[in-house]
């Protein structure tokens, strides 16, 4: 199988998913790593399920809005997930 070390996704992508069905997913598949998904829409609009929020308050799933996404901002996401679960 693949090893993955992070996930960084868009939510809009080509065709019907989103990048929170990919993150579904591999989660689903027993996946679990440091994750950011990224977006120009809201959070709220979105159609976060109950578990996508569950997973935002925990720190495992992050959250960058587009117009503020920097390399800065990414390494601070993962690297608070590290600090966060011991990674």
């Amino acid at each position: 199988g693949e090893d993955w070390d992070v996930f960084v996704v868009d939510y809009k992508l080509r065709g019907a998913d989103t990048g929170l069905d990919c993150i579904h997913t591999a989660r689903e598949r027993g996946i679990s790593v440091p994750t950011v998904i990224m977006s120009g829409y809201p959070l709220q609009g979105m159609g976060l399920t109950e578990h996508d929020e569950a997973l935002l308050r925990s720190g495992e799933l992050k959250y960058i809005h587009k117009a503020s996404v920097s390399i800065e901002s990414v390494m601070q996401s993962l690297g608070d997930y590290i600090v966060a679960f011991g990674v």
